[in-house]
Parts: C-alpha cells; sequence; structure tokens
C-alpha cells in the first residue's frame, strides 16, 4: 500500500509566520509599485485613508488566497498520485452483460480497460436490470421484469463503486484537501466582503478612483456583472462634477 504524506491545511500555513511574511511582501511588492506615492499618505489624515486601509486588507487577503490555491495544486497532484484505481468489480464483462455503456479507462501501467464509469454507475444506482423474459409466472406470455442475474451485477457495481469513493474521500481527508478547499472558500468570501465595503466607500480623491479602477480592471467581468463598474462610472462623474462648475 503507498504511503500517504499529510500535509498542513491552509488554515495552518496561515497561520506560520513565513506565510504572513510571504503575504506582507506580495502586498509590499503591489503598493510598492503602483501606489507608492499613496503609502505615505494613507497612514496621515489622508482624505481617503479608510479606502486604502480597505485595499491593503483586500490585497491581504488575495495574496493569501494565492498561497492557498497553490497548496491546493500541490496537493491535487499529490491526491492523483495516490488516488486508488477504480476496482476490478467495476470493469466491463462480456459475460454478465447489464448494459450496453462504458467507458476506456487508462491504468497507470499503461494499459486500458472498459470500466462502467459514474454514469452508468448512477443508472444502475437509480434503475432496475429489467428483461422482456417469460417464466412459469407470467402465464406463458413475454413481459418485462427484473432479471435477477443482471441485478446482482448491477449491485455488485454500485457497492464497488460506492467503497472506491469512500476509499478516495479518507485520502483526500489525510492530505488535507478537502480542509485546503474549505479555507479557500473561507478567504473568497472574505475578499468580497470587503470588496463590497471597498465599492460602497466613496472615493475622496482621484487617487482612491484610480485604485478602485485598477481592482475593477483586474477582476474584469466578475466585477462588472455586480454593478461595480457602474456604480464607479457614476461616482467619477459624480466626483468631476464640483471641478466642472468651478471651471
Amino acid at each position: 500500500m503507498s504511503e500517504t504524506k499529510t500535509f498542513p491545511s491552509r488554515r495552518a500555513l496561515l497561520a506560520g509566520s513565513a506565510t504572513v511574511g510571504a503575504a506582507a511582501a506580495t502586498i509590499a511588492t503591489v503598493t510598492g509599485s503602483k501606489l507608492s506615492p499613496l503609502n505615505a499618505k494613507a497612514g496621515l489624515d489622508y482624505p481617503d485613508a479608510p479606502l486604502f486601509h480597505l485595499v491593503a486588507k483586500y490585497r491581504a487577503l488575495q495574496a493569501a488566497a494565492d498561497l492557498v490555491d497553490e497548496t491546493i495544486d500541490r496537493l491535487s497532484s499529490e491526491y492523483q498520485r495516490l488516488k486508488p484505481e477504480r476496482p476490478q468489480a467495476l470493469a466491463y464483462k462480456g459475460h454478465l452483460y447489464i448494459d450496453h455503456r462504458s467507458s476506456t479507462e487508462t491504468l497507470r501501467d499503461g494499459t486500458t480497460r472498459e470500466i462502467y464509469g459514474e454514469k452508468e454507475v448512477a443508472d444502475f444506482r437509480a434503475n432496475p436490470r429489467m428483461a422482456y423474459m417469460i417464466t412459469k409466472d407470467t402465464g406463458g406470455e413475454f413481459v418485462w421484469m427484473v432479471d435477477k442475474d443482471r441485478q446482482r451485477r448491477a449491485d455488485e457495481i454500485v457497492a464497488a463503486h460506492d467503497a472506491w469513493c469512500v476509499e478516495c474521500e479518507h485520502l483526500a481527508g489525510q492530505l488535507g484537501l478537502h480542509d485546503a478547499h474549505d479555507d479557500a472558500q473561507d478567504l473568497a468570501d472574505r475578499s468580497d466582503a470587503v470588496l463590497d465595503e471597498l465599492f460602497g466607500t466613496k472615493a475622496r480623491t482621484t487617487d482612491g478612483l484610480k485604485i478602485k479602477a485598477e481592482i475593477v480592471r483586474e477582476r474584469g467581468e466578475e466585477l462588472w456583472g455586480e454593478g461595480m463598474l457602474d456604480g464607479l462610472l457614476d461616482e467619477m462623474i459624480a466626483f468631476q462634477a464640483p471641478d466642472a462648475k468651478a471651471g
């Protein structure tokens, strides 16, 4: 049996000083390259200090999410390497025909086999294996009824598939893959909440408008669909109106 290796979840990684330091470095790089003139202002009595505080918070969450995504990629690769192959019970057997459909699967050794996959298993689970047959109980007429041999084989396939799924889920849990995905969703939810607050905070300077526009450009259609682009355009028009009047 292959030895499994346990990796820390993203929550555990984020608790470590190395990860926090990496996130801070990422934020410093981004703000240093794009907003260097603003950094000195944001911590003082700068009109858009609350806005830039939210920007920094958002950047930190994004940097943490990137680190977690890297962890998920690594764990997923390890999961695929250790994932057990489907049991032989799922292999297509011509002499035990129960369905004309099957899938071709390539094994780790490079060979292929015909196997009953997810769609077939779902069908076997939902629908009994019927046959048009005649028995002593049918009065000499052909009727549709459950074929006990075919049904027994279908039940065997479903049971083998379910046992294999449990084994795969156990492996994913051991590796920390489920925890990592949970952490990714948690960070995404927190990031979205900060983003909502950020775009709900009115910019008081052109620098504030610029950083909002930068985030909209980064996220693209994801934010356009939520009306944030329209909101930003309305804010820019309203912001420029006093200057127009003054002219």
